[in-house]
């Protein structure tokens, strides 16, 4: 971070190719995001991921929409978001 701004994020893992796509994703969509931002479109993925209802706009993300019609691969898609949000949590309390 520098000030509220994220600059810099990257991943260590392994998974299969759904979670790896999530995760790439997530490392180009938070650059330059604040934390709220990004906790906004972490959201607005998994609202829509999960309940299939449009929302706010996820740019890329909307690529891995197709995935919820497969509800055993949503948390592959999903779990990297979860992890996210709790990072965000941690380093801001």
């Amino acid at each position: 971070m520098e000030g509220e701004r994220i600059v810099r994020v990257r991943f260590e893992g392994e998974g299969c190719a759904l979670s790896m796509a999530s995760a790439s994703l997530l490392t180009e969509i938070a650059v330059g995001k604040t934390r709220e931002e990004l906790l906004g479109i972490a959201q607005a993925f998994h609202h829509q991921m999960v309940s299939g209802e449009p929302g706010l706009s996820i740019g890329p993300l909307e690529a891995l929409l197709p995935v919820r019609e497969y509800p055993m691969r949503v948390k592959c898609v999903t779990m990297v978001w979860h992890a996210l949000r709790e990072a965000l949590r941690e380093s801001h309390a």
